[in-house]
């Protein structure tokens, strides 16, 4: 037997499919976001962590030297000895 109804989606239907792949893309969206972020800070953390690691290898190779310019000096390191590329001279 034959129906006479026809056979398909009611709009309904697809309105409620189309709200909720939106929500999902919209939570994936804002989640990914927040990864890339929290990422980038690891990164730049790191960085930071290395750069003070070295720093405190280069203070504990070099004990007894006494860096010349830069920061918290008050010579500038192109006047101390003429020495104008190396931190210390």
């Amino acid at each position: 037997m034959k129906q006479s109804g026809q056979s398909g989606f009611t709009i309904v239907e697809l309105i409620i499919v189309i709200v909720i792949i939106a929500l999902l893309a919209t939570l994936t969206a804002v989640l990914y976001t927040g990864a890339q972020k929290q990422a980038s800070d690891v990164r730049i953390r790191d960085a930071a962590d290395k750069f003070s690691d070295a720093i405190q290898l280069w203070s504990a190779q070099n004990s007894n030297a006494k860096p010349k310019g830069g920061w918290g000096s008050l010579t500038p390191a192109s006047a101390a000895n003429g020495c104008n590329w190396l931190p210390i001279c």
